[in-house]
């Protein structure tokens, strides 16, 4: 592996920050979450249903003991992001519940502030 590859994931592994992986039903998404862990780059976020996750964890043997899960229906600041959302695009004319569907429909957005 090169220096450049070495140094950035040492300077990684001194901080590691949140990294929010919307694709939580792809088994690619969910390896590289745990080779993430394994190496401790980051924290990452899944969205999506945690008995969902937990079992294709489990199916390939993946460990991903340290990451969040998040299911965007039931995430606590789904009010707060969609109120944020919906006055960014008051100008459109979204409304608060177009806002918050639009939310749900689109996961690849929905992610912790």
């Amino acid at each position: 592996m090169s220096r450049y590859i070495t140094s950035l994931k040492q300077q990684a592994a001194q901080k590691p920050q949140r990294i929010v992986l919307p694709e939580s039903d792809d088994i690619r998404i969910l390896q590289a979450a745990d080779r993430v862990l394994a190496e401790q780059l980051a924290i990452p976020v899944l969205l999506g249903k945690e008995g969902d996750i937990q079992e294709l964890a489990s199916r390939y043997q993946l460990d991903l003991e340290g990451a969040e899960v998040i299911y965007p229906k039931k995430y606590p600041g789904l009010e707060s992001l969609a109120q944020t959302y919906a006055d960014k695009r008051k100008a459109t004319g979204m409304t608060l519940e177009e806002s918050r569907r639009f939310l749900l429909n689109h996961p690849c957005i929905l992610g912790p502030p």
